[in-house]
């Protein structure tokens, strides 16, 4: 079987990245899914809005790495 490609929106980010208690570890555990199926992308306009929640491009491109997008 082919590995899958999943896609995930911002707000699934974001409730990581912000520490959301009531979506935060339902998100968390489907990215964990999602690379284990293969891997994530994102396109640029989630590039975009997760960037604007970090101080600079790097600090999110770097936490989007450590997410494995």
């Amino acid at each position: 079987m082919p590995p899958v490609i999943t896609a995930v929106d911002t707000k699934v980010r974001l409730d990581i990245f912000g520490a959301d208690h009531a979506f935060g570890p339902s998100s968390k555990d489907l990215l964990r899914r999602g690379i284990a199926e293969g891997q994530l992308v994102a396109c640029a306009v989630v590039w975009a809005e997760v960037g604007a929640f970090f101080p600079t491009p790097m600090a999110a491109r770097e936490a989007l790495q450590r997410l494995g997008v």
